[in-house]
């Protein structure tokens, strides 16, 4: 038979064919052989809507018949709660009074308000994802009064949804050695499918005035209504390990950090509402690391240092993460602090710096043989002195004072061009490549160094020297080198009266800082 309707119209169930001796929404008369009685009338209770405040927590369900059973006439736990794209939330156990036949009030506890505000994205009566219709279902047996067990009612009852929170950004925590940004906040929603909730790419982090955005950075899924977690990796994290280059709320130039989130951030709010986030929204950072230098190699030919390493940081404007006035380079014969050439790092792990002309110049004299160690056999070595890292904070210390160094393409000292006063006795070469030795006037052998010019050739007795530069050396004969060399170079220009070409013959290791 079909199933009879009750006053709001919905199906109820209808009595077995066996003949139940309970028949909802009619009068049920039972008898015996020796008498006739009433048992009582009885309408199935039936939901016909709900409201939800979510500011409060408050859902409060109207429909008709609601039996009551002395206070304790809802199971709570019965009801579940249907929101964005399908998803749900059963209430947990409690149970309430009825406030009339038409009505009951739940006042959700801190877990359940947790859980439904995040699905009842949207006032009104559908959600924000898929404009899925709200409902609220309440299994069989929702009423606690006797003659309301085995009833349910779990479609369409709709749930008028108000006081929807604007998602808002408070505050956020930034881990540099995790990459972990974890935000917090109130009002956070949920939306259809998973790892969508929040649109990263709609974040810019700000830190050491630099501005950036979190490009390609994808979406999360919220944790709760008040928080999220994006862990940053790629370019993303590479990019904001640099700014974010002090421990706690500001960065190295006093600068606030700050997380700004532009509009429709959270996919789960109601597209129709302005979520836009102001700027003022703090990040903590923690974890920074302290920069290291791990290696160092050199380029003698093009003067190229690149330095590679560790939590490198970059400092408010440009050419100055780096402050080249803190280096020092050991090699044969002492140390030298370069002069100039502050750099900008590539990013956490490299700088490169192209060494000025006179810094070069000094330096490839002491770099004097490829490899990681001078020709007396000096290991070659980098000392980057307190706040060498400008981006760095000033409170911590960097001293980084042991650094090998990796030298390549040290030139083969050669000489191009040689000139001889014969009224001064001084004897200057030019070329290139030239290196020092340790020790002091040493650099030139002089004993290597042997003249053609009329009637033969002349070797030298002494008076060796240091080099100039890497270009240059001038030796001052002594007196018995002067008068040798005045008797076979007789004439001013490049050959002698007989017309024998004037040359010098360097012979092996004339250049006592070359690698031998």
């Amino acid at each position: 038979m079909a199933a009879p309707k009750n006053l709001t119209g919905k199906n109820v169930k209808a009595p077995s064919e066996e003949g139940s001796a309970v028949i909802k929404n009619a009068a049920v008369v039972s008898s015996n052989l020796n008498s006739t009685k009433t048992v009582r009338s009885f309408f199935a209770p039936v939901i016909t809507d709900a409201t939800y405040d979510a500011a409060t927590g408050t859902l409060v369900v109207n429909g008709t018949d609601f039996p009551s059973n002395g206070g304790d006439d809802v199971d709570v736990s019965k009801l579940t709660i249907q929101g964005d794209d399908g998803d749900s939330r059963q209430l947990t156990p409690s149970n309430v009074a009825i406030t009339s036949a038409s009505s009951f009030t739940v006042v959700l506890n801190g877990a359940d308000k947790e859980a439904v505000n995040k699905i009842l994205n949207k006032n009104g009566l559908t959600s924000t994802g898929n404009n899925t219709a709200y409902n609220l279902a309440a299994a069989p047996g929702f009423m606690k009064a006797p003659d309301g067990a085995g009833i349910d009612d779990m479609a369409g009852n709709a749930i008028t949804v108000s006081n929807v929170a604007v998602p808002t950004i408070t505050d956020a925590t930034y881990d540099v050695s995790t990459g972990k940004l974890v935000v917090t906040g109130t009002g956070f929603l949920a939306v259809a499918g998973s790892s969508n909730d929040i649109n990263v790419t709609n974040f810019n982090l700000k830190g050491e005035g630099v501005t950036l955005n979190l490009t390609g950075a994808g979406a999360v899924d919220i944790l709760s209504s008040t928080s999220f977690e994006v862990t940053l990796t790629g370019a993303n994290l590479a990019a904001v390990n640099l700014i974010f280059n002090k421990n706690g709320t500001s960065s190295t130039n006093g600068v606030a950090y700050n997380l700004e989130a532009t509009e429709d951030w959270n996919e789960g709010a109601d597209p129709s509402t302005t979520v836009t986030v102001d700027a003022i929204n703090a990040i903590t950072v923690s974890g920074v690391a302290v920069p290291s230098i791990a290696t160092v190699s050199y380029d003698a030919a093009s003067g190229v240092l690149t330095a590679t390493g560790t939590g490198f940081l970059t400092a408010a404007g440009s050419n100055n993460d780096i402050n080249a006035l803190k280096l020092t380079i050991v090699g044969e014969g002492g140390a030298y602090t370069l002069t100039g050439g502050s750099v900008d790092v590539i990013d956490a792990t490299t700088f490169n710096i192209g060494l000025k002309p006179a810094d070069k110049n000094r330096i490839n004299l002491i770099l004097n043989k490829n490899g990681s160690s001078s020709t007396n056999t000096i290991a070659y070595n980098l000392i980057a002195s307190e706040d060498w890292n400008a981006g760095a904070d000033a409170a911590v210390p960097i001293v980084d004072a042991v650094t090998p160094i990796t030298v390549s393409n040290v030139a083969v000292p050669a000489i191009a061009s040689v000139s001889y006063n014969a009224s001064t006795g001084i004897l200057t070469a030019t070329g290139s490549g030239f290196l020092s030795a340790s020790g002091s006037n040493n650099d030139i052998d002089a004993l290597k160094l042997t003249f053609v010019g009329e009637g033969g050739a002349y070797t030298l007795t002494g008076n060796s020297v240091d080099v100039i530069s890497t270009t240059s050396f001038a030796i001052g004969l002594n007196a018995t080198d002067k008068n040798a060399i005045n008797l076979i170079f007789n004439k001013n220009g490049n050959s002698s009266t007989n017309g024998t070409t004037y040359n010098l013959v360097a012979s092996e290791d004339w250049n006592a800082g070359a690698d031998a």
